[in-house]
């Protein structure tokens, strides 16, 4: 059983404490399903062709209903993250974003906005108690612990380095 009380992180976002605050409220124990958060919020996923530097969008229709749209030839890892990176797009809408479009990867983006969305997607998938769980759970093995918990969080291995260097594990997140 995973104990968030005996956990203390400081947020660099609140947006990472909103992600986490997920976990809570969606009772999720191992890993985050994020089409129970899509599916809470009404957001409606598609998956297209879409060009190589756009990633994913999330989208305000005019009536106000939220779409996210997925590179349907992407990794299910790559999904996975520009998932949970558009939620955090969804999170962060104002009531007057009707018929926005909110564009992952392309150059154009506000990437103050972009990595308020990447820390939510960081958190979301990742949370610093979890991994810091499996962390010392396969301290074991420490030469196949990345791949493990890459495997575990449904994350990119790059992605996974990244997160465990944020939460201090530095000497294995090389």
């Amino acid at each position: 059983m995973i104990d968030q009380a005996t956990t203390r992180i400081r947020y660099a976002d609140p947006m990472e404490r909103y992600a986490e605050s997920a976990w809570r409220k969606f009772e999720f124990i191992d890993h985050a399903d994020l089409s129970i958060i899509t599916h809470y919020f009404g957001i409606r996923i598609l998956h297209r062709s879409l060009s190589n530097e756009m990633k994913g969008a999330y989208i305000i229709t005019p009536k106000g209903r939220s779409v996210i749209v997925l590179r349907k030839f992407d990794p299910p890892v790559q999904q996975r993250w520009t998932l949970a990176h558009e939620i955090g797009h969804h999170i962060l809408r104002k009531p007057m974003d009707r018929g926005r479009i909110c564009a992952y990867g392309l150059k154009e983006s506000n990437p103050k906005i972009e990595k308020r969305c990447n820390r939510f997607a960081a958190a979301l998938l990742m949370p610093h108690w979890v991994v810091k769980e499996e962390f010392e759970r396969l301290a074991g093995n420490p030469t196949g612990r990345i791949f493990i918990m890459a495997e575990r969080f449904g994350v990119s291995i790059s992605a996974m380095r990244y997160r465990l260097r944020e939460l201090g594990l530095t000497k294995f997140a090389k």
